[in-house]
């Protein structure tokens, strides 16, 4: 081992030379490349708890190498150079070229040898995903990891997918093919953030490209992804703060709005997203603004319409998840530094969840009328009900109904405070009036009958690592990740054991999760002033509910369907209510199996094939992960040159959830204040963070970045008129792990993760670059690292 130490040293500083040697060809570089490469992985074989500091060290040298070739690229650029150097840019290219595929096919053959020594189910998906070329099974036995063997692999993997997005991303910024496709670069970071979520490494890169692309709701969705997971990546928060600054200087320019003409259909999405955008910027930098309420007034009316019209596909889930993360990392800002900006940051991040969710709501309830004034139409099938309109906005609706059920004490706590009791009280209006509109139409008998999968649902998976809708802050949220009348694991709507229901089933799931969490707190929580009378869900006082709602439908109500053996029969909707905590209170029975089939098999395997995606390649690599690779879809669409992208594949490794917490309970994070009391910020008012904030989750799962069953057009699925109009890059730093803690982490989990990083050069924003705005004092971490920065 020593003998083995000392040639991989060796062959450390040769290539360290060899990068500085101006008398060294570019194939004797390459070929010192190739020969330490062999040394440092036989290193981390031989002697795995070593992996992490000679990965990082091997990558710190990649990043190097790339340096090199960059710079003499960019010489033979300069308009200087005259025709004369065209060839022997080509000749470099060439070169350069070489060294990201010999980097890019090592690291996929690292993977693959990890999947094959150690028997850890993720990792085989992924080798299936991004392996050699020519790999196979192979006859060799891979041995039982044990807990610390486990977590060290796994953060290998996850660190060599992020190599793999950085060394794709080098070749589409440096423009080195005649078709710059940010794709696999996008892929391998989704696949990092899946094998791995507790990790924002991945996110925050797929910021780096977002922000490449001009896009600057795809650039704060991904930051704020970053921050909030138990290990945020350590500059996310300071690059969100950046960002939001070129986003006020674009605004001021006139530059934010992505300019189009008015007959290109996008023109009024744009509009739309760039006017959101500056409401983010407003809200978190909690300065009251005069045109802030009028600003929100305008961009909830604009999406409003654009919801009306068409789909607004992955930009309605990442406004979601923003406005969701914006009130948490508000939150957050404030309990650790208490100003008077911080808790303005927090008021508008709270009136802008506020607004967007009563939106969302007041189209469903639209679409609900249409229902319930025509007998007709309330006859239909279930799967009939939803609406185009309704198809849209579900999944965005899912979303918030668990932010509902995990911010409702904070409601309570701010129904009187001036600031907030306009806007409480008209939301409370709006929910209780949709919720019994949903009730009447919905019948939940019939529902509990139809609306029952055994998968996660995309925005669940999506979600998984998402520390404000933690599948870990309490039994409430945690139905998304387990099986309703047990405590087992659904597996991803992913996986290939799973055969997935129709599009119109799913969204019945959907219902049916907005109406059993609106009858949990309406007949759970006291402080509701939502309430359960029969069939009927009102807000007020009971007196109130004819004026609630259009008069009742013609005919007999709909009636129970004849009741199991086995189940009593609920005989009102508060009685349904309750009924459903005896369902989640039920232990586990037997192992999570392969979900029933809901088809014949040939019906089955012919939907099943219509759902997969290619496996998108360039003209001389193979596997690559096209951001990420595409999933499922019933109904394909047609790809209309957005960037919306489907999610992920791996097996399921949805973290287990505690059976202890199996019934709801009301939580109390933030007690209602007493009279004359109006701040939330008082301790009576509110408790601390870790009290109504979901605790993070900690174990493998697979997230992506898409919405909806978007199945778009194969090898262009992750091209947009963004990407392939990027002017010439920006300069950036890598994010190289530098962890520390990883072998001392206590835990229960089997994956631990690393303790931190370091401030390495090598970590993206540490000198000045892409998201510095302009200025040096700017910047963060402004000093030049000795070996200069990628």
């Amino acid at each position: 081992m020593d003998e083995l130490l000392a040639r991989e040293n060796a062959a450390h500083h040769y290539v360290l030379g060899a990068l500085k040697s101006p008398d060294l060809s570019v194939r004797d570089v390459l070929a010192a490349f190739d020969s330490y490469r062999v040394l440092d992985q036989a290193v981390v074989f031989a002697n795995l708890p070593v992996a992490h500091e000679k990965e990082a060290q091997l990558w710190d040298v990649h990043t190097q190498g790339k340096q090199y070739f960059s710079r003499r690229l960019r010489e033979l650029r300069k308009p200087a150079s005259g025709d004369k150097l065209v060839v022997q840019e080509r000749d470099h290219v060439h070169l350069y070229k070489k060294f990201l595929r010999a980097s890019v096919a090592f690291y996929r053959e690292h993977i693959y040898k990890l999947s094959i020594a150690f028997d850890i189910p993720e990792l085989k998906d992924v080798a299936q995903l991004v392996g050699p070329k020519d790999s196979s099974e192979s006859a060799h036995t891979a041995q039982q990891a044990d807990d610390a063997s486990r977590k060290l692999v796994i953060v290998s993997c996850h660190h060599s997918l992020v190599y793999l997005g950085d060394l794709s991303r080098y070749r589409t910024s440096e423009k080195l093919d005649t078709n710059p496709d940010f794709g696999p670069a996008i892929g391998y970071y989704d696949l990092a953030s899946a094998v791995y979520p507790r990790s924002g490494m991945g996110q925050h890169q797929q910021a780096v490209v977002a922000l490449e692309m001009r896009d600057h709701l795809r650039t704060i969705y991904h930051l704020y992804r970053a921050s909030c997971v138990q290990e945020p990546h350590p500059l996310a928060a300071k690059n969100l703060a950046i960002e939001f600054a070129r986003i006020d200087t674009a605004w001021k320019t006139s530059t934010l709005i992505k300019q189009s003409k008015p007959s290109d259909p996008d023109h009024l999405k744009d509009i739309s997203i760039g006017w959101y955008v500056r409401l983010q910027s407003l809200a978190q930098q909690g300065e009251a603004s005069e045109g802030f309420d009028e600003l929100q007034s305008t961009v909830v009316s604009q999406l409003s319409g654009q919801l009306k019209r068409r789909s607004l596909g992955a930009a309605l889930h990442r406004m979601v998840v923003v406005n969701i993360a914006g009130q948490h990392t508000a939150i957050q800002n404030y309990t650790v530094k208490q100003t008077s900006k911080g808790e303005q940051a927090f008021y508008s991040s709270l009136r802008i969840n506020l607004a967007m969710y009563s939106t969302l709501l007041e189209i469903f309830q639209d679409e609900l009328l249409t229902l319930v004034k025509d007998a007709e139409l309330v006859a239909l099938d279930l799967q009939d009900k939803v609406t185009p309109i309704t198809k849209r906005i579900l999944p965005a609706l899912r979303l918030y109904s668990s932010w509902l059920l995990d911010s409702v004490h904070l409601l309570f706590g701010l129904a009187n405070d001036p600031k907030f009791a306009e806007s409480i009280k008209k939301f409370w209006k709006v929910y209780g009036r949709t919720l019994d509109l949903v009730a009447t139409i919905f019948p939940i008998w019939d529902l509990e009958e139809a609306a029952e999968v055994e998968y996660q649902l995309e925005e669940d998976v999506d979600i998984i690592g998402f520390q404000p809708l933690s599948p870990f802050a309490d039994d409430k949220t945690g139905r998304f990740w387990q099986k309703k009348q047990s405590a087992v694991n659904r597996a991803k709507f992913s996986d290939d054991s799973v055969t997935r229901v129709s599009m119109k089933e799913e969204d019945l799931v959907r219902v049916y999760g907005f109406l059993e969490d609106g009858l949990y707190i309406a007949n759970d929580l006291d402080d509701s002033p939502i309430k359960i009378k029969g069939s009927r869900v009102f807000y007020g006082n009971g007196a109130e509910l004819e004026q609630l709602l259009m008069p009742l439908i013609p005919g007999n109500p709909a009636a129970k369907p004849v009741a199991k053996a086995c189940d009593a029969a609920p005989m009102s909707y508060a009685a349904a209510a309750g009924s459903r905590r005896s369902h989640l209170a039920l232990s586990a029975s037997k192992p999570n199996g392969i979900p029933k089939l809901q088809q014949s098999a040939s019906s089955a395997r012919e939907e099943h094939m219509t759902r997969m995606v290619d496996d998108l390649v360039d003209d001389d690599e193979s596997k690559d992960p096209v951001t990420p690779p595409q999933q499922f879809a019933s109904e394909p669409a047609v790809y209309n040159g957005n960037t919306d992208f489907a999610l992920a594949s791996l097996r399921d490794s949805t973290p287990e959830i505690s059976n202890s917490a199996s019934t709801y309970s009301a939580k109390s994070p933030v007690q209602r204040p007493p009279p004359g009391l109006t701040s939330p910020w008082t301790p009576s008012a509110i408790a601390s963070p870790s009290s109504f904030l979901p605790k993070p989750a900690e174990a493998l799962a697979s997230p992506g970045q898409g919405r909806g069953h978007s199945r778009v057009g194969s090898a262009n699925s992750i091209r947009s008129r963004a990407s392939q109009s990027v002017g010439d890059s920006w300069s950036s730093l890598e994010a190289l792990p530098q962890g520390t803690g990883m072998a001392n982490a206590n835990t229960r989990t089997p994956i631990a993760g690393l303790g931190g990083y370091g401030q390495s050069a090598l970590l993206f924003g540490a000198t000045p670059n892409v998201w510095s705005t302009g200025k040096a004092e700017r910047t963060f971490g402004a000093k030049s690292p000795d070996r200069g920065a990628g």
